[in-house]
Order: structure tokens, then sequence, then C-alpha cells
């Protein structure tokens, strides 16, 4: 059933939005407005698709705007100071913004368009776990795309890794989207505040002081829950009088106590390799998880590499051994 907030939304289909973004079909909605698929005009020629995000209230200013777009402007600001040209193609493009005066002073963002859906979604249609080859691939494109934010100066933490964060395009990469709870590493080493899906928040955010190797917990978790069919944790629930203070220690207190299996005993078909780097992921010590993301896509890399057999001995060697030990023998 359609509300009848998004009916208005949606009659803006055919609009032109500044002379130069027809929006043609609308993909969806949320408490912001509405989502439409666009073609991007220059000098009266369509040149591109885009996906075009409209506010769902009109007369607003600047500042609001601003408000209202916040992940996507700090997206923008990130995409362009990044150099890391490997990262940026996992992160999704902010192409203009503005306020639209012919459809009532509304607000308006343009940003790259990607036909796809989230891992949320494919994990759901899945039904079940993912192949092992498919879920590394995932797992490298998202490491590469945090090596990129982390390597900025000040580090940008995502801070909200999850499934549904995650776009997977029909090209088969992914993108991470949604940057409403990113932010900069403060001087004094970490992000403050408790930020984030608990189910995949890693301990030290949950006591309010992320760190780069925050967003690489969140990856393990979502790395575990796309290999087994469940997350690791999914035994653990939170008390819902539990203080917000006390989140951090509840949760390190309730993983230390109920460690999640490894991901092989859930799935068989998951290597020695892959289990213990997603293991690896899950401690619960942050010095204890990978330095980097770097060290995680080499870690990720090496689990393509067979491995090395022992070799076997050269025909002869076993008797050659024994030859020479009874000459020693026989010389004593």
């Amino acid at each position: 059933m359609v509300r009848a907030a998004d009916a208005e939304l949606r009659a803006l289909v055919g609009q032109v939005v500044d002379r130069r973004y027809l929006l043609r079909e609308w993909i969806g909605g949320g408490g912001f407005g509405g989502v439409f698929r666009s073609e991007q005009y220059v000098l009266g020629r369509p040149v591109r698709p885009v996906a075009c995000k409209v506010s769902r209230r009109g007369g607003i200013t600047e500042d609001t705007a601003a408000d209202l777009f916040a992940d996507a402007l700090v997206l923008a600001e990130v995409m362009g100071s990044m150099t890391d040209l490997e990262a940026r193609r996992h992160l999704v493009h902010v192409y203009d913004a503005g306020l639209a005066p012919e459809l009532g002073g509304r607000a308006y963002l343009v940003m790259e368009y990607v036909r796809g859906a989230t891992l949320a979604d494919e994990f759901a249609r899945r039904q079940g776990v993912v192949p092992q080859r498919t879920m590394v691939a995932w797992a490298r494109q998202i490491a590469v795309a945090l090596r990129g934010l982390h390597c900025l100066v000040p580090p940008l933490l995502h801070r909200d890794l999850k499934p549904d964060n995650v776009l997977l395009g029909r090209d088969r990469a992914v993108r991470l989207i949604d940057f409403g709870l990113a932010a900069r590493m403060r001087a004094a080493g970490h992000v403050p505040g408790v930020a984030g899906t608990t189910r995949y928040m890693a301990p030290e955010t949950a006591a309010g002081a992320s760190l780069p190797a925050s967003d690489l917990y969140s990856l393990g978790i979502l790395l575990y829950e796309g290999l087994t069919g469940r997350p690791p944790y999914e035994h653990l629930v939170v008390p819902l009088d539990l203080p917000d203070r006390d989140l951090g220690q509840w949760l390190t207190d309730a993983k230390r106590k109920a460690p999640p299996v490894r991901p092989s005993s859930v799935e068989p078909s998951v290597g020695p390799r892959l289990d213990a780097l997603v293991m690896r992921c899950l401690e619960l010590r942050p010095e204890r998880r990978f330095r980097g993301a770097d060290e995680l896509i080499e870690a990720l890399d090496e689990l393509s590499v067979p491995d090395r057999p022992v070799p076997a001995p050269a025909p002869g060697a076993g008797e050659l051994a024994a030859a020479r030990r009874h000459r020693a023998d026989g010389a004593s």
C-alpha cells in the first residue's frame, strides 16, 4: 500500500530538477524523502543515469538541507581527498546538491546510480550460505574501501558496517553506503561515542571509543554471517533495561563467556585458513585483530593461494640417510 506522503513524492516523476535532472522512475522512500532513477542532461542532451534524492519537505533552507544530507556530504568530502583509486571504486560518488524552487523548495542530492541490491537482500535471497569464494571477494572489496577511509588524515571510520549498508551492483562490485554515523578520528586516537548497530558493533565502540579496528570487527561479523547463514552471537540478547553506559562492558563480558564457534563448525565447507581469518577479526581486544585493512587484504589474498604440500623425499633419500647413519655408527 502506497503511503499518502510517498504518493505526493511519486507524483514528481517526469519533473525536471534544476533544468538538468529528469526524474524518470521512483525507486523508494524513507524518512528523508524519496529516491528517483534520473537522467542528467548537459546542454540539453542526456549524458548519464543518476540517482536523485528529493526531500519530503519543501521550503527548506540550505542549512536544513545540509543536515538532511549530512552523510552524503561526508562522503563527498572523502571522495574529494582520497587518492586510493581502488578504494574509490567501492564508494558511491556524489555529484551535485541544491534546492529546487520548481519542486516547492525541496532539497535534492544527485549521486552515482548503481543498479543492484544490498548484501542484506542478497543474503535473504540465497536463504543460506554464500559460497566461500564469493564471500571472500566481497569481503576484500569492503576491506579496500575501508583502507581508503582509514588512510585519510585524520582517518574516517564508518561505524555502521553491516549488510544493509553494503550495496552489491550488477557489475558484482560492492560499495559502502550510509555514512550517517561516520566520523573522523580525534587527536586522542579514537572516535568518542556509541554508534552503530549492536549486532555488528565492536566492544570498544559499545564502550564509546571506536578505532579503525572496530570497522574490521564489523566486517568479521558480516563475513561470518555470509559464510554460515547466521550471526556469530545470535545467542546473546541485550537486556532491555540495560543503561547505554553499561552496553560496552556487558557485550564484552557476554561475548567472553559465550564465544562463537568457528564458522566451519556451522558450515563445513569453510576452510581452516578462512576460519582463522574470521576469528581473528572477531577478537575482543582490538590489538589482537589485523593491524589494519591492508593486512586483512593480504590475508584474504593468501586464501587464493593453495596450501603448499609438504615436498616428498627424493627417490632413494631414505636409503642414503640410513647408509650415512650406518657409516657413522661403524666409525664410532
